[in-house]
């Protein structure tokens, strides 16, 4: 009997020696740095989360950089061959019309027509007695007529401003295909042809030597 009580005391002490061995290694291993980083992964959610935000922020920020700096040097680089080009281009236009001179021809953009002298006098009306003359250029400005004192009336056209009956921008003498025509511009009391011939608007009409044309009040003969 005291040898069973021996073996009994003798098993629950190593018993206790294990249980205590078990408790020492599980603080050790609580306190090892495995655990300790996984802790930390836990409670440092938060940061991590930060850390790599601001990590992608920053490579997009260097993305943005670069990309910035890769369009400048294409922009500089085409600004440059344009500019060459463009230079090219001078050089040989240049070229073509000093060779265009020396043969003695000219292009095509510097030719002009010259003008046709046109003289109308008028026979009847407020400006009876009085010589008007017009030199319209083929695929020029148009000399116009009505009662405007415009500058562009005066130099070029004819200023009508004493006939009441003749509109501000009565028609205009223009040069087509070499041939002097008269066109209304939608004028109030309308344009009239040799014997009363009503000129439609915007109709264009050959105005031939001894032609007259009614305008306003006044009657004019072209010579």
């Amino acid at each position: 009997m005291a040898k069973m009580a021996t073996r009994g005391r003798s098993a629950a002490a190593s018993a206790g020696a294990k249980k205590s061995k078990m408790v020492t290694r599980n603080k050790k291993a609580a306190k090892s740095p495995a655990a300790i980083a996984r802790l930390s992964e836990v409670s440092d959610t938060d940061t991590v989360e930060s850390f790599l935000t601001q990590k992608c922020d920053q490579i997009i920020g260097q993305l943005k950089e670069h990309s910035a700096r890769l369009v400048k040097r294409l922009r500089e680089d085409y600004d440059a061959k344009a500019s060459s080009l463009r230079e090219e281009a001078r050089g040989i236009i240049g070229n073509k019309e000093n060779d265009a001179e020396g043969n003695g021809t000219s292009s095509p953009s510097k030719q002009k027509a010259d003008p046709i002298k046109v003289v109308l006098s008028c026979i009847e009306g407020v400006y009876a007695g009085k010589t008007f003359t017009v030199k319209p250029v083929e695929g020029g400005e148009p000399c116009k007529v009505g009662r405007s004192t415009g500058k562009k009336f005066k130099s070029r056209g004819i200023s009508l401003s004493k006939d009441g009956e003749v509109s501000t921008t009565h028609g205009k003498f223009e040069v087509v295909e070499g041939v002097v025509v008269f066109t209304d511009s939608g004028s109030t009391n309308g344009t009239f042809i040799n014997e009363g011939e009503a000129l439609n608007v915007g109709e264009r009409y050959p105005l031939n030597a001894g032609d007259k044309i009614h305008i306003g009040s006044c009657i004019f003969v072209r010579e």
